[in-house]
C-alpha cells in the first residue's frame, strides 16, 4: 500500500524532510528520493522500514491514504523488548518512572539491562510493596506503597510519551505499550501521587 504519494503524505503530516525520513529509518536519503521520484523497483524489506517508521508517530498507510492516530498500541511478549523501547524513546539522561515494580521479579538478563541503562545515564524512580527491602538501585529511587493496592497492580512503567501495563494471560505474558501523550500525562500525574504518598525505604519522612 506505500507509495511514492503516501510517502510524501505521511513526512507532510510529521513535517519530516527527506533526511529525516531517512535517518530514522536507517536509510540513505538518496533511498527516500528515489522512492519518491519512482526511481527503480522498491525493495519490500525498505518499505517495511519506512511503514514502521511512520506508525511509531502515530502516521498509518491504509488502502485509501495516509491516516494520523492519537495513539498507538504495540504488544510484546518479552520485557528486555520493553525496555529496548524504553532505550529507542527517552534519551541516556532521561527519566523512566516504573509503578508497581518489584526487582524480585525480575530475570536476570533484565537485571542486567537495567543496570547498564542507570551506567548509561538514565534515571529510575519506582513505588514498590510495602516491606519489600529487594532493592536494585539507590533507595532514594524507591517509595513504599500499600500491600493491598500493590497486589492488585502489574507494573506500569511510563516513559516519554508512552505507556506499557503488563496483561498476564494463560499463554503468557502481554505487556502493551501505548504511545499517546494524553494518556502518559495522566499516568505520571497518578505515579507522582502514590511517589508524594508513599513512604521511603527503611522508613523516614518522604520530604526528608
Amino acid at each position: 500500500m506505500l507509495n511514492a504519494e503516501k510517502i510524501r503524505a505521511a513526512r507532510g503530516f510529521l513535517d519530516w524532510s527527506q533526511a529525516e525520513l531517512a535517518e530514522k529509518a536507517g536509510l540513505a536519503k538518496s533511498t527516500v528520493a528515489n522512492l519518491e521520484a519512482e526511481r527503480g523497483e522498491p525493495d519490500a524489506r525498505t518499505l517495511r522500514r519506512i511503514e514502521t517508521c511512520f506508525s511509531e508517530q502515530g502516521i498509518f498507510i491504509t488502502p485509501s491514504g495516509v491516516e494520523k492516530r492519537d495513539f498507538v498500541l504495540t504488544t510484546y511478549d518479552d520485557y528486555l523488548e520493553v525496555l529496548a523501547d524504553v532505550e529507542h524513546t527517552v534519551p541516556p539522561g532521561g527519566e523512566v518512572l516504573f509503578h508497581c515494580a518489584d526487582d524480585r521479579r525480575s530475570s536476570a538478563a533484565v537485571s542486567q539491562k537495567l543496570q547498564d541503562m542507570r551506567k548509561a545515564g538514565y534515571r529510575f524512580r519506582s513505588t514498590i510493596c510495602a516491606g519489600n527491602t529487594v532493592i536494585a538501585g539507590d533507595l532514594a529511587d524507591y517509595r513504599w506503597i500499600p500491600e493491598d493496592y500493590f497486589s492488585g497492580s502489574e507494573i506500569c512503567v511510563i516513559y516519554g510519551d508512552k505507556t506499557m501495563q503488563h496483561v498476564p494471560g494463560t499463554a503468557g505474558n502481554n505487556f502493551v505499550v501505548m504511545k499517546s501523550a494524553v494518556h502518559a500525562k495522566v499516568m505520571r500525574r497518578q505515579f507522582e501521587y502514590w511517589w508524594r504518598n508513599g513512604q521511603m525505604v527503611g522508613g523516614g519522612d518522604v520530604s526528608d
